[in-house]
């Protein structure tokens, strides 16, 4: 994925904050709308409307929340545009380096509820961005998914997302927002109870363990050798030797098994 643009009435909305929960599970983002016009005249006030959003991982998929509320005194007409693209650059292209042949992208193709970008690689091997919106938008123009609606005073509404790779046409996963943050808290829990507890009687320090202990879980990775920290992440996010060892000699008394 290389473009993921939300709008609000063809604007894009003003970031007021976003935060990364303690337990690094999820990305929470707050936005406001700007002064919205129709024309010359001010259609929606700024502030008037607020947009919650959210991303979560899991295994295969990328999960998105969105949650729209009317803040005004009357009602507001919206219309919301998703547009999204995947140029399908590898690692090296996107640090700079120019490659001598590609394969070809394909043109997006869409369903009631559900966006394709195709790449076919030089290996001749299909693969495919898809994109799953519920409910689904009012219209699909190429790669935008547009929703019209009107919202009341205080009404809110929900949208949601998944984001997955498909290699050579399998059966893309399904997991809905609620069930996938469900899964990692519990993973979570169990990786964590599995783990020396730490206490102090300071607070910053117990905060500081736990940030430590919550990143080295998200930098691990379950391998058919059992878990191993991967190294040179976001770049390639593989098994590095000395790293691995490093860390796992390092946190030997805190959880043997890594």
């Amino acid at each position: 994925m290389s473009n993921l643009e939300f709008t609000i009435n063809g604007k894009r909305p003003l970031l007021l904050n976003s935060s990364i929960a303690k337990d690094n599970l999820l990305l929470a983002v707050d936005f406001t709308t700007p002064d919205l016009y129709n024309n010359d005249t001010v259609q929606v006030k700024m502030g008037t409307v607020h947009v919650f959003r959210s991303k979560i991982l899991t295994e295969k998929i990328c999960h998105e929340h969105f949650r729209i509320v009317n803040y005004g005194l009357s009602e507001v007409e919206l219309t919301l545009g998703i547009t999204f693209n995947a140029d399908y650059y590898d690692i090296f292209e996107v640090r700079g380096t120019t490659r001598k042949r590609r394969g070809r992208l394909q043109a997006p193709t869409a369903t009631g509820s559900a966006i394709r970008l195709g790449y076919r690689g030089l290996d001749e091997v299909n693969r495919a961005t898809v994109i799953e919106l519920s409910p689904p938008p009012n219209t699909i123009e190429q790669a935008t998914a547009i929703y019209r609606f009107v919202l009341s005073v205080h009404e809110e509404k929900e949208l949601f997302l998944t984001i997955t790779c498909q290699y050579d046409d399998q059966p893309v996963p399904t997991l809905d927002y609620n069930q996938a943050l469900d899964k990692n808290r519990r993973s979570a829990l169990v990786l964590q109870e599995k783990t020396t507890e730490i206490s102090t009687s300071h607070e910053q320090v117990n905060e500081w363990i736990f940030r430590s202990a919550t990143d080295l879980r998200m930098l691990t990775t379950t391998t058919r050798f059992g878990r191993y920290p991967y190294a040179g992440v976001p770049w390639f996010s593989t098994p590095f030797g000395r790293d691995g060892i490093i860390t796992a000699l390092q946190c030997l008394w805190i959880d043997p098994r890594l």
